[in-house]
């Protein structure tokens, strides 16, 4: 995905969420997308400058971009967050959110 490069990159925060939010403008009409797009984004930055087990920073800056509009993705990271903690299965949480035949595009 092209936006963890530019979070793996650049190192000024607004301009790699500027940067991923104008690219992704191009290939999303739902803004899902772009949140999606900047969560890969920094999900790479954090993952280059913390330590990899410490989500709690990439949600954080997560959640400061996408803001209230982001609300869906926000709660769907933290259920993650929750079964990557209490080590559920991939099916079991996929069965959770009603995925179990799997997820579409």
């Amino acid at each position: 995905m092209r936006p963890a490069i530019f979070g793996d990159e650049i190192d000024d925060l607004p301009l790699v969420r500027n940067m991923v939010r104008a690219l992704s403008r191009l290939w999303h009409t739902d803004p899902k997308g772009e949140f999606g797009a900047i969560s890969v984004a920094l999900a790479a930055k954090t993952s280059r400058d913390h330590k990899l087990d410490d989500v709690t920073v990439c949600l954080m800056q997560v959640t400061d971009a996408v803001g209230k509009d982001g609300a869906e993705l926000i709660d769907l990271l933290r259920r993650v967050i929750t079964s990557i903690e209490i080590e559920q299965s991939t099916l079991a949480f996929a069965e959770s959110l009603g995925k179990a035949k799997g997820v579409t595009g």
